[in-house]
């Protein structure tokens, strides 16, 4: 065929419009063009009046629209049908009409590659139909495709492409990628591919010129990452700050099944829909960095190695106004889930909290991968919650507001090198399961009693700063303390509602044996569960002596944020204007003579148990202080910036600086049936006197003086050791103690038959002497040692004096 300018020459793969025309349709009797390669020419107008174009691309061919745009032709339909990849390259701003995928794939790589989309109408977006694929990316620079485009999908797309959607390569920022609304007409898979070396997110943004929603028609979405789920990200993204308008991204709700990624919720925002609407999670880290304005009432189903994953929350920001990371609806955990927080930077901590009922077999575990497994804090709030898997924390914090957050018929809490605070009222009763605590972790706050053991097992110091007690405290490795409450403590507990306007709203410390020093770190729980401006505080209160006359001192604060007041008054403040800096600041006041209230609230804890990791070491190159500086007095009143003018505020111990609010007493510490202390570790009394009920080991008991009211307890552990169980204190046995034996003949080593057992020793003597208890005396004899200090125990009345 000769050519002219009005010849189609269908050899080259191509229709050539050399000049304009008009490519006439109706709906009924649709032209297919097959195959089709559209090269609008240079000054050629096409015009598809009211006609439907339609491409059919064969199986394995590969086609290209250049330019479909402009003139009439921006309100007409196209069709894609045929297995074959239909491929939109160019921007076509001024296309205004639909699109439907009925076949095979159509790619988009261009921003405006499915037209403009501005009219956010659904009638004139985007349908992909069941077997059929619009797939977005392969440019990673210009993968925002569909910036007001509506999407409606159904299906899971071909063998091929595995979705209805697939995106591949989405840029960091792309949040529009899925389209200003994506409905579903049945159910769907988006499938995101992101590449390996990248770190993209894809999803809905609350907020804009174009905000987004999800019509889900009751359907369920899956959503597919590939195999490198540390990588794709799909992410709904709320509104930050104060604003008004706090997004709903769904109507019609239905189910999300997410696979192999990573899913965010960010910021303030609303899912429609109740309990009944689920999240299923099979290996994907779901993101909760929420806001207190989220409204998140869906369930979520943890399935097979899945994680939450806190947002970031700097350790200055105790009341994390932003990031709460809260859910509100409950989670069902079918397996364990991972515990993890979002950054790796050392400078920032993650809360994870759950307001619903937290049930099924599985528990709570540190989680690695992406982020880090450390500095998370687990806030639950239900007490309905009937988990059975127990909790496993490291190097985090977990807060039981109330009775039954934690399942006492749950698994076991596991503590490595972590805080658990019973932030519940002061009268509130806890019955727990049992507990583990490894390295130097703590338990903070609380009464009621543990209904299994509660066992010390690692190298280092850990802290029993709370009043529940239980069967058995078993303290097999390292040290554990119960601290005294030396000047520092709080005093109390002070709830502060929203509009409060007191100092001290945005300080929490807990237990600081010495203002220096914090060694029992927990942070604060509002009433109402969520991170706000009602936060509890946990301050020291005192009186602060001036034994001199009238002076002017000088105080001075080298922590993130810090709060000193006498008599009433402010006196010191340090507040950064940005809540991750340090901050460097002292004041000179007139104190006369005589005795001042004083109220210290310190916030400055990079690590659960450690203030002094948090002090600032130079301040604009001009403050000298070192690592433990924290409050600081100058009785000279120099207003000096350096260190060496200042002496930190502790209690010398002679009542020279501080006096105590209050008397103390022993009446908090722990009640447990038995206390055992293998060979090896310590239980540190840290200067209490310690009622037990029943006694054993062979470890040390120091610190303070020990009474036995029921029996001291002669095990297998502790016989076949034939170690001393050595007090530091004093160790009396109550009237009616016993002396029992709970081993079997065959356990008792030939050393003890020959020689006997020094059982005990107390440098502070040992008054009164056990009876040796009725299923024990047929082979058993208790006596003290010359210098009343040792308990003997031989057996079979076979006995050797040692001299002590």
């Amino acid at each position: 065929m000769p050519r002219t300018t009005r010849t189609i020459v269908l050899a080259s793969l191509t229709m050539l419009f050399a000049v304009g025309m008009t490519v006439a349709a109706t709906p009924e009797e649709p032209e297919y063009l097959n195959p089709i390669y559209l090269d609008v020419a240079d000054k050629a107008k096409v015009s598809l009046a009211d006609a439907l174009a339609g491409c059919n691309a064969a199986n394995g061919t590969s086609y290209s629209v250049q330019g479909l745009d402009g003139g009439d032709f921006k309100d007409c339909t196209i069709v894609k049908r045929g297995n074959g990849e239909l491929r939109m390259n160019v921007a076509m701003t001024n296309f205004m009409g639909a699109i439907h995928v009925e076949e095979g794939v159509l790619t988009a790589t261009n921003h405006y590659a499915l037209g403009a989309g501005n009219s956010g109408a659904p009638e004139s977006g985007t349908f992909v139909h069941d077997g059929a694929t619009l797939y977005m990316g392969s440019d990673a620079s210009t993968i925002n495709p569909v910036e007001g485009e509506c999407i409606t999908i159904e299906g899971y797309g071909n063998s091929a492409t595995y979705g209805a959607i697939r995106v591949e390569n989405a840029d960091k920022n792309a949040f529009w990628g899925l389209g200003r609304n994506l409905a579903l007409s049945d159910d769907a898979r988006i499938v995101y591919g992101a590449h390996p070396t990248t770190t993209r997110r894809l999803g809905f943004k609350g907020y804009g010129d174009y905000p987004q929603m999800m019509d889900m028609n009751g359907r369920t979405l899956t959503l597919q990452g590939n195999y490198n789920r540390e990588q794709p990200y799909f992410t709904f993204w709320g509104v930050t700050g104060n604003s008004e308008e706090v997004p709903q991204f769904m109507t019609d709700p239905g189910h999300i099944i997410a696979t192999n990624l990573t899913l965010m919720m960010q910021y303030d925002m609303i899912l429609a829909g109740d309990a009944s609407n689920m999240f299923t999670l099979r290996y994907v880290d779901f993101g909760l960095m929420t806001e207190r304005n989220t409204y998140a009432p869906w369930s979520i189903d943890v399935r097979e190695n899945s994680a939450f994953m806190g947002g970031e929350c700097s350790l200055g920001r105790l009341s994390c106004v932003t990031n709460v990371g809260q859910w509100n609806g409950p989670i069902i955990l079918s397996s364990d889930a991972g515990l993890k927080r979002w950054t790796s930077s050392n400078e920032h901590f993650s809360h994870i909290s759950f307001k619903g009922k937290v049930s099924g077999p599985g528990g709570f575990r540190p989680a690695g991968g992406i982020g880090t497994r450390d500095k998370v804090a687990l806030h639950l709030l239900n007490p309905e919650n009937d988990f059975a898997g127990g909790i496993v924390m490291t190097n985090g914090v977990i807060y039981a507001g109330e009775n039954g957050v934690i399942p006492p018929n749950g698994g076991m809490v596991v503590l490595t090198n972590s805080v658990l605070h019973l932030c519940g009222k002061l009268d509130e009763t806890y019955t727990l399961p049992s507990l583990e605590l490894n390295g130097r972790s703590s338990v903070v706050g609380g009464n009621g009693r543990w209904t299994g053991c509660v066992s010390k097992t690692g190298e280092g110091a850990a802290k029993y700063s709370s009043s529940v007690g239980g069967p058995l405290l078993d303290v097999t490795e390292g040290e554990l303390c119960f601290p005294k409450f030396r000047t520092g403590l709080y005093t109390g507990q002070y709830t502060y509602g929203p509009n409060t306007q007191a100092r001290q709203k945005m300080l929490t410390t807990t237990h600081t044996n010495r203002i220096v020093c914090a060694p029992e770190m927990a942070y604060a729980m509002s009433e109402s569960g969520c991170w706000s401006a009602s936060n509890t505080l946990y301050s020291y209160s005192g009186t602060i002596w001036n034994r001199e006359e009238d002076a002017d001192w000088t105080f001075a604060a080298s922590v993130i944020h810090a709060y000193v007041e006498l008599d009433g008054k402010e006196v010191l403040r340090a507040y950064p204007s940005n809540w991750s800096q340090r901050y460097a600041t002292n004041r000179t006041v007139r104190v006369t003579k005589g005795a001042h209230r004083m109220v210290v609230s310190v916030a400055s804890i990079k690590y659960p148990g450690d203030m002094a990791n948090d002090m600032l070491n130079v301040y604009n190159n001009t403050w000298t202080w070192n690592d433990k500086s924290g409050i600081m007095l100058d009785r000279q009143g120099r207003g000096s910036k350096n260190v060496a003018d200042y002496e930190r505020l502790e209690d010398p111990g002679d009542g020279s600086l501080f006096t105590l609010s209050s008397e103390q007493d022993d009446s908090w510490l722990p009640a447990f049936d038995r206390v055992n202390v293998d060979e090896g570790a310590v239980l540190n009394l840290d200067g209490h006197a310690y009622s037990a009920q029943d006694i054993s080991g062979g470890g040390t008991v120091t610190g303070g003086d020990v009474t036995v009211n029921g029996a001291f307890i002669a095990d297998s552990r502790s016989v076949a050791g034939g170690g001393t169980l050595a007090f530091g204190g004093r160790l009396a046995f109550a009237e009616g103690a016993k002396f029992k034996a709970a081993v079997d003949r065959a356990e008792v080593p030939q050393s003890i038959r020959e020689n006997g057992w020094l059982a005990a020793y107390a440098e502070g003597g040992i008054a009164g002497l056990p009876e040796v208890d009725e299923s024990s005396r047929r082979n058993w004899r208790v006596f003290k040692t010359d210098d009343g200090r040792g308990l003997m125990v031989s057996y079979y009345g076979r006995f050797a004096v040692i001299v002590r």
